[in-house]
């Protein structure tokens, strides 16, 4: 994944949380290219899951904090996504490999989807035009 200038939300440290979560699913598409598998992979797994909790506590909180109108609707996306990828994570677990590809194309999708749609909505509420905050 690459990081595009139009996908910033005008939030430094959202921002970051976003370039690192880009790098995570790219280092898990990589391993599963150079064929890891076991412990490796299940690591980085869990890298993607851990980091992705943290980033959506922090945003979630920011959002709370600076009195976002709409910060239950996206606490609900975040939800889904949670959902979604322990899900994944329980298939993996149980022994179908298969999903590796999957959960890249997934993460990848998602990230990108949310970002653009639901990021952006909050873009102006913490930034408005020409005053970025970290």
């Amino acid at each position: 994944m690459t990081w595009k200038p139009e996908y910033s939300v005008g939030v430094e440290v959202l921002d970051r949380d976003h370039k690192i979560l880009f790098d995570l699913v790219d280092l898990f598409e990589l391993a599963i290219a150079n064929d890891q598998h076991g412990e490796e992979l299940e690591a980085l797994f869990s890298s993607l899951l851990d980091y992705t909790n943290q980033h959506f506590g922090r945003e979630e909180k920011m959002l709370r904090e600076h009195g976002y109108p709409e910060v239950s609707d996206h606490h609900l996306h975040h939800a889904d996504l949670r959902l979604e990828v322990e899900q994944l994570h329980e298939r993996y677990l149980s022994g179908e490999r298969t999903i590796e590809l999957e959960l890249v194309a997934f993460m990848q999708n998602w990230l990108r989807d949310h970002i653009l749609t639901e990021d952006m909505k909050y873009r102006e509420f913490f930034a408005p035009p020409g005053r970025d905050i970290d």
